[in-house]
């Protein structure tokens, strides 16, 4: 966004609010704008968070690279999955739930998302809620492009200024939440990884302990839905950690250790996949994995049933190259006709979108044989073997 002076910024790229996401960095401007307080307007302004920025420990990084909290009491089942989605998503919002500054200081129902930023000044520093010890929270690390730097925007009137909030209209996708810790009444009881992030690169370390179990996260984990009953309440219980009137600076001093255990996954046999994760098709996607599997294994031409049977791609996969890759980090390709405009905005939707697809709407065999209308969107891998190219389909069901 070069042509938005004085500064760049990724804006709203963040947001998992698709009407949001879809917006002009000045139309959600002016949005924002029109709710600005008439006592701060001669005074203060909108600042989105710049690409290129100066951050708390005075380096300067991307915005990407920038170390983000979010306190919640939504479980990675939840949040893993769908990202962090604002109370408000409807296309009408109020005036007042596009106001920034009464969002900031009195946390109400709004299209935004709150964060706070790590404060670095020799040892680590975040802001934390009072309550945050009290039942099952959890600390979820973000490294998302964008947003709105509060204490820019409002200078010396900023409602709290020691949070030191980035509040995103529209939320956070969950490509751009890096882990999360669990805490019971204060205490770290694993560190959740999200395999869906979309690392930068050039990041520091999770930090953990060696007491501490690191767990890949996958959907419906059996122990990725902990969550207690103040949870529950309503849905305006899930911003009430990010109040910025109920908290206070405090140094994080958990997991000082430099020689960290590796991320464990649970032990799922005979394999571990993401299975549907990927699909753009709602309903498809909120299938559990044997539900699919059975409706896809109905097509399974008679003549095939005792020689082969369905392999999900696994999540720790061996590349065509021999390297072992998250499956994540595994380059595909497809080769399609419609543009960046359409499938950069879509995803890739396949031909059938429909409930109640027929036998050969999912019959896998048949659309790898024929290529005929269906549930599955075709990939290719990435042929690694010096010189040679040759195809090595991936099917990603409804993507």
């Amino acid at each position: 966004m070069s042509n938005n002076p004085p500064y760049m910024t990724n804006g709203i790229q963040a947001a998992v609010v698709e009407w949001i996401r879809a917006l002009d960095l000045e139309i959600i401007s002016l949005l924002l704008s029109r709710a600005w307080p008439l006592a701060l307007l001669t005074t203060t302004e909108l600042r989105w968070r710049p690409t290129v920025l100066t951050d708390t420990d005075n380096v300067v990084r991307l915005d990407r690279r920038q170390r983000l909290v979010r306190w919640d009491r939504r479980p990675p089942n939840e949040i893993f999955l769908e990202g962090f989605v604002p109370i408000v998503t409807r296309e009408d919002p109020d005036w007042e739930e596009t106001d920034l500054y009464g969002f900031a200081k009195n946390n109400h129902p709004s299209i935004f998302v709150s964060t706070t930023k790590t404060q670095r000044n020799k040892k680590k520093y975040v802001w934390t809620p009072r309550n945050a010890n009290r039942g099952i929270v959890y600390q979820y690390e973000i490294y998302a492009p964008g947003g709105v730097d509060v204490n820019d925007s409002f200078s010396d009137a900023s409602p709290w200024p020691n949070q030191m909030e980035v509040a995103f209209p529209g939320g956070i996708q969950n490509i751009y939440i890096r882990s999360a810790r669990e805490l019971h009444n204060g205490r770290v009881q694993r560190i959740w990884i999200n395999p869906n992030f979309l690392d930068p690169g050039d990041l520091e370390p999770i930090v953990s302990s060696s007491r501490t179990l690191q767990v890949i996260w996958r959907v419906n984990h059996p122990d990725g839905g902990n969550k207690d009953g103040r949870s529950e309440r309503s849905t305006s219980s899930y911003d009430d950690l990010m109040y910025g009137g109920t908290g206070n600076v405090q140094e994080d001093t958990f997991g000082d250790e430099s020689n960290n255990p590796k991320p464990i996954a649970d032990d799922r046999p005979p394999y571990m996949t993401n299975g549907i994760q990927a699909a753009v098709v709602e309903w498809i996607r909120a299938l559990d994995l044997k539900i699919i599997s059975l409706l896809l294994s109905r097509a399974c031409p008679v003549a095939l049933l005792g020689i082969s049977q369905l392999q999900w791609r696994p999540i720790e996969v061996t590349d065509t190259d021999d390297v072992v890759r998250l499956d994540r980090r595994q380059r595909l390709i497809r080769c399609d006709r419609r543009p960046p405009n359409e499938i950069f905005l879509e995803g890739f939707v396949p031909i059938v979108i429909r409930e109640n697809p027929n036998w050969e709407e999912t019959d896998l065999y048949g659309f790898v044989k024929n290529n005929h209308p269906s549930i599955f969107v075709s990939t290719t891998k990435t042929q690694r073997n010096k010189k040679s190219m040759s195809e090595h389909r991936v099917l990603l069901i409804a993507e």
